[in-house]
């Protein structure tokens, strides 16, 4: 995860954005494929969905499906096998509806997040 990084006070600060496209156009670089699900990557979804792979990066330690290679990822990604996150709490309820498209937008996310607070 060489896409975040932290300041002096531990705060997450984003970094990289070669991958970002504000037109819609083609991205011309390859999205990590535990941090990227098959499809359209230029979409909310697609982004909810690296945000909730960033997080179990973080909770975990590991990236998830570290230890599948690029194909069996995009396999599991399609069927919707996600790694398990029962064990992270409410945090890991959230990575997963994350990952199955269960939030119409950002905001909700930060809705949900502000409600474990």
């Amino acid at each position: 995860m060489t896409n975040v990084l932290l300041d002096a006070h531990l705060n997450a600060k984003l970094a990289d954005f070669a991958g970002s496209s504000l037109d819609g156009s083609p991205l011309l670089v390859v999205v990590t494929k535990s941090h990227r699900r098959p499809g359209d990557t230029c979409c909310v979804e697609a982004d909810i969905s690296a945000f909730a792979s960033t997080l179990y990066t973080i909770v975990t330690g590991q990236s998830p499906y570290h230890d599948l290679s690029d194909y069996k990822i995009d396999e599991r990604f399609v069927h919707g096998s996600f790694p398990q996150t029962d064990s992270l709490g409410p945090l890991g309820k959230l990575i997963s509806r994350c990952w199955r498209d269960e939030y119409p937008d950002s905001k909700s996310v930060c809705k949900e997040i502000q409600g474990m607070c």
